[in-house]
């Protein structure tokens, strides 16, 4: 992979994942979250700290999953199947700890969160993937 590629898919990734995931709170905040947990919702989110997140967890992602998959020309269903796999850990991670030390954590939340982190990692590395091997690949 040539070095600005790196950052081209860095970049990529950010905008896919906060493109997906952006549709995804903006749609089922209200509808979903709010009657399970909205006891435990910020009237307005940090957006320091969502920053922060964003940024770190795909970088993660791009250096565990992503990079070493495109360099070995993996196929799409490998790409998909390790996001899956860090998506589920990562919100697994913050889901089932939430369940297990904050009252009023739901479970019903916690797992359709859980699930929601693998299909989105999953399907952020499919759509880079793609893009990479239309555009950028060397």
């Amino acid at each position: 992979m040539a070095p600005l590629n790196y950052l081209w898919v860095y970049l990529i990734a950010v905008m896919v994942f906060l493109g997906i995931d952006a549709v995804w709170l903006k749609t089922m905040t209200q509808r979903f979250y709010a009657p399970r947990i909205g006891h435990l919702l910020s009237e307005s989110p940090n957006m320091t700290a969502a920053g922060v997140f964003y940024l770190f967890y795909v970088f993660a992602l791009c250096v565990v999953v992503i990079y070493p998959q495109l360099k070995a020309h993996a196929s799409l269903a490998v790409l998909a199947g390790y996001g899956v796999v860090i998506g589920l850990m990562a919100y697994g991670t913050y889901d089932f700890t939430s369940l297990a030390l904050l009252k009023g954590y739901d479970k019903t939340a916690a797992l359709v969160d859980f699930i929601w982190g693998g299909l989105v990692t999953g399907l952020t590395c499919v759509i880079v993937g793609v893009i990479y091997k239309k555009w950028l690949m060397d």
